[in-house]
């Protein structure tokens, strides 16, 4: 555990789930909502300060809808007219009993802070925070309170050193931050630096506003901080805060040496030689990370960091099996570093489409490496049992053209399955796919070259889901709503497959990455430009596509837990409309992805991971 991690940890309450509001004697029967929703709090709340006046009840409910969004200004809205209503004493609406929960104690804190307690707001919000770490209540409102002038001056030392610590230890790498995240880091970034002004930093406080200007993008102000520190008094600290800057800069050799001056400092550090070897294993440079774990374990045999990431590197290096299967067996046996390792390397991906025109292309592309001479050429014709995904003919394509060679596929299909796939499931705005009989052409036009030359790089960046979305999202915010149906046009206009892919790989890239920055160009939910870009694509002529549009709604549903039951009726819809026949590999996709959504009830997630495994066992009977 890290250094600010032990610091952040220092809460002094505990603090549990949900405000009990629906199980302290009130019935909700009547009402005709999911219960555990934000719509279903939104409308208790409400309700009770417009009809009923039970203000306490009330609270506990709006408490609990502040959990999915404290940021939502309509709910905040709601608990300014609660306050108002409330009088002279507005901490009576959430009385404080034995038991202390996360929901209420965050609204005793926005309490707290209008009637000007502010370093005891914080103080409880960092502990709220602490207790419950995906909670929004900091960047919701605690930014904003300390942005005011000499607010976060005004904190104690102590306070803001936890305060920092916390805030440090909830934002991810710059790499992996998207774009709304990284604009909160780089306030906090901007509020650290004023604190240090009024407490000038020592220790432990150098290392945490050096790592939020890290975290922050702001590398040279980060190592600036550091290197003073360093020349100052080198310390361990320093030199290993030193290194991961640099490597996040993407300074190897920098960041290498001033890893090896942390142990000159600390010859038995262990965690400075597994930073080290993480930067060359991420980087693919598997004989100098070996080296680095190598001599991690030294100190430390057996470490279950280093033990297992040496096994990944020694089989990378060496080919042999016997790594791997000891690798296999830790991740097997619950080992995280191992399980990661195996994930990252033979399940983290997209799948390839396996319809029966992509298992053709593959022998097509096959033939015509191993013998273009005697490869077809001119005009095949395809006889199919049934419709398919348009995007098998426009793989056919692409990967002719990569190849440079002359072979055009004309399918005949004998029957169109029931729902009709080539139907919308209702109005789309930006429609992928036009149908003339069974032909489909791009439903859009094609897209400006800096939109399709974007998407390209996203989809050519090694596939981490975490990156590509925070890269997504800068490419999103570059773009805007404005330009989200030029977007979603490079899934039926795609770039050319670069050397060394194919289009059975790249077309699933390129329609992913193209949902993933269609899904951050605005917020919200109900009249967003997002919103109407991925349901035309879910709710569209059902294709790849679809699969793409499948992966990014059920992440803004996890994400953003508010919006959990829209996706999940949207999900419900196409489920409605599965094809009597035929290979539509968005089902498999569908029901992988569906059971993560957070609102559903245990029987609703059983139910669903069971026809995945129905599926599973279909596909595996057919060879599929």
């Amino acid at each position: 555990m890290s250094w600010w991690k032990r610091l952040a940890n220092k809460a002094r309450a505990v603090f549990g789930s949900t405000h009990p509001a629906g199980g302290d004697g009130c019935d909700h029967s009547s009402i005709n909502l999911r219960q555990g929703t934000a719509e279903f709090e939104w409308f208790v709340a409400r309700g009770e300060l417009e009809t009923t006046r039970d203000l306490r009840h009330g609270a506990g409910h709006l408490a609990n809808l502040l959990t999915y969004d404290p940021g939502q200004s309509e709910w905040v809205e709601l608990l300014e007219r609660y306050l108002a209503e409330a009088g002279p004493d507005p901490e009576a609406l959430i009385p404080r009993g034995k038991k202390l929960y996360y929901g209420t104690e965050a609204l005793r804190a926005y309490i707290w802070r209008k009637v000007g307690r502010l370093a005891e707001a914080v103080d409880l919000l960092v502990q709220v925070t602490s207790a419950k770490p995906d909670a929004r209540y900091l960047e919701a409102w605690a930014l904003g309170w300390l942005e005011l002038r000499g607010a976060v001056e005004f904190l104690p030392e102590e306070l803001g050193h936890r305060l920092f610590a916390t805030v440090l230890n909830r934002f991810p790498e710059t790499r992996l931050n998207p774009l709304p995240r990284l604009r909160e880091v780089k306030r906090w970034a901007a509020l650290s630096e004023r604190f240090a002004a009024a407490h000038p930093p020592a220790g432990v406080a150098v290392m945490l506003r050096a790592g939020l200007l890290r975290k922050a993008g702001r590398f040279d102000d980060a190592a600036a901080v550091v290197r003073a520190a360093i020349d100052r008094a080198p310390d361990w600290h320093s030199a290993t805060a030193l290194g991961l800057i640099l490597r996040e800069k993407g300074d190897v050799p920098g960041a290498e040496e001033a890893f090896r001056l942390a142990l000159r400092l600390d010859p038995a550090d262990v965690s400075a030689r597994l930073e080290a070897g993480d930067m060359h294993l991420d980087r693919r440079q598997y004989g100098p990370a070996l080296n680095w774990y190598e001599d991690a374990l030294g100190k430390a045999p057996n470490h279950p960091w280093a033990y297992p990431s040496a096994l990944f590197c020694r089989w990378k290096v060496t080919g042999e099996d016997r790594p791997l299967r000891e690798l296999g067996e830790m991740a097997r046996k619950g080992n995280d570093r191992a399980n990661g390792l195996c994930h990252r390397e033979f399940w983290a991906g997209l799948p390839e489409p396996a319809d029966a025109t992509a298992n053709m292309l593959r022998q097509f592309r096959q033939t015509i490496l191993d013998d273009p001479a005697k490869a077809p050429r001119g005009e095949a014709r395809m006889a199919l049992t049934c419709l398919e995904s348009p995007s098998n003919y426009l793989a056919v394509r692409l990967e002719m053209a990569a190849l440079g060679h002359d072979l055009r596929l004309t399918v005949a299909a004998a029957r169109v399955p029931r729902p009709d796939p080539r139907q919308p499931l209702g109005e789309v705005k930006y429609p992928l796919w036009a149908y003339d009989g069974t032909d489909a052409s791009p439903g859009l036009p094609p897209p400006a070259g800096d939109i399709a030359a974007r998407i390209a790089e996203l989809a050519a960046a090694p596939f981490d889901d975490d990156e590509n979305w925070a890269a997504a999202s800068r490419a999103a915010g570059e773009f805007g709503p404005g330009r989200v149906g030029e977007v979603l046009a490079c899934m039926v206009h795609p770039p050319p497959v670069p050397p060394g892919s194919t289009a059975l790989t790249w077309l699933p890239r390129v329609q992913l990455a193209a949902a993933q920055v269609a899904a951050q160009v605005d917020g919200g939910w109900d009249g967003s430009v997002r919103k109407d870009a991925l349901l035309s694509v879910l709710h569209g002529p059902r294709d790849w596509a679809t699969e793409a549009a499948i992966r990014v709604l059920a992440r803004v549903g996890r994400a953003e837990e508010a919006f959990a039951p829209d996706v999940h009726e949207a999900f419900q819809q196409l489920a409605d409309a599965h094809p009597d026949a035929g290979h539509w590999g968005w089902r498999r996709t569908l029901f992988s992805c569906w059971p993560a959504l957070p609102h559903l009830f245990p029987e609703e997630r059983k139910a669903l991971e069971k026809t995945l495994r129905d599926i599973e066992a279909r596909d595996k009977e057919n060879g599929s």
